[in-house]
């Protein structure tokens, strides 16, 4: 007789991990979706992320750390060191007032779209990394499914990048004329990796 664990699979339930989880997500690519549709809803999507989103995603950081006495006392020498990053838009703006010819700023702006898509990545793997727990998945299933996620997020990051980022930023051109090969994985790849 074969007995079946009963394991749930989810961290609260399938509503809770849709809707706090996995909404962030599923909205993010909704309104990516709307603004392809209507792109001049970009300045109020963007403010409406600004003040909503992001405003409460640092305010939930600094309460979880500066503000917290125990944390603060526990880790100050992470935290005040931390504040130096700071420093680094001040030096690019200092930078582009004294050298007109390039935006420093611009390049900050990059590195930190960058740095995002870097976070992004290890924000997927944390979920990922929580449902395997929950499941109780072996070691080497769970490197399967972390590989094929990287695979996935990687790709349509580079997507994303080649194809908006660098052009809009920087004026790039698209990869089309760059070559053939780099066409196709910035433009097909991300596709068939999500299927």
């Amino acid at each position: 007789m074969q007995t079946t664990i009963n394991i749930n699979p989810w961290i609260r339930t399938p509503f809770f991990d849709f809707s706090f989880i996995m909404g962030g997500a599923f909205f993010t690519l909704f309104i990516a979706f709307l603004s392809f549709q209507l792109p001049t809803m970009v300045p109020i999507f963007f403010w409406i992320w600004v003040i909503f989103f992001e405003g409460s995603h640092f305010w939930a950081t600094y309460s979880r750390t500066y503000i917290d006495d125990k944390y603060r006392k526990q880790n100050a020498k992470v935290l005040y060191y931390s504040l130096i990053f700071f420093v680094f838009p001040m030096i690019a703006i200092f930078l582009e007032s004294q050298f007109k010819t390039v935006s420093f700023t611009v390049f900050y702006g990059f590195f930190i779209f960058v740095w995002s898509l870097y976070h992004n990545a290890k924000q997927h793997y944390g979920f990922l990394s929580i449902y395997a727990a929950k499941i109780k998945l072996e070691f080497s299933e769970k490197s399967k499914m972390v590989n094929a996620l990287y695979a996935v997020i990687v790709f349509s990051q580079i997507y994303f990048l080649v194809n908006f980022k660098l052009q809009g930023t920087f004026s790039i051109g698209s990869t089309l004329e760059w070559s053939p090969i780099l066409n196709f994985m910035a433009t097909k790849m991300f596709y068939i990796l999500t299927l």
